[in-house]
């Protein structure tokens, strides 16, 4: 399964999910709008998982700034990554972007960051 997340603005998420680890793996072609230049929609991998981002505004459609009501609903929508040492992703991630604290329930060690639309990541091991 690979999540399509609508977001407002491709670039800004690119650079979150870039500082994440993520890479590009497919694109729409690039435009140049009002907005900027950008990819209305992109392909991201992290090792086998991947994720598509796709602008939540066509093209000279995207208001001056973010919906706030519209973020805040995203709070509860979480995409959970396995990953091998919890421990040093958090450290790696920690120096790059606001993450919580490592936290260990319900039988997993595990901690998250939120990209710019609201949407959590978290990061765990079993």
């Amino acid at each position: 399964m690979t999540p399509l997340l609508q977001v407002f603005d491709t670039n800004e998420s690119l650079r979150f999910y870039a500082a994440v680890g993520f890479l590009v793996v497919a694109r729409s072609p690039t435009v140049t709008t009002r907005e900027g230049t950008f990819s209305h929609w992109l392909l991201l991998a992290l090792g086998d998982d991947h994720v598509m981002l796709n602008t939540a505004y066509d093209s000279n459609e995207r208001p001056a700034s973010r919906d706030l009501a519209r973020t805040q609903a995203h709070g509860d929508t979480a995409l959970h990554f396995d990953v091998p040492d919890v421990a040093a992703t958090h450290a790696e991630l920690s120096a790059k972007l606001s993450c919580t604290e490592l936290r260990q329930d319900h039988g997993r060690r595990h901690f998250s960051i939120t990209d710019p639309d609201g949407f959590e990541l978290v990061f765990q091991t079993s």
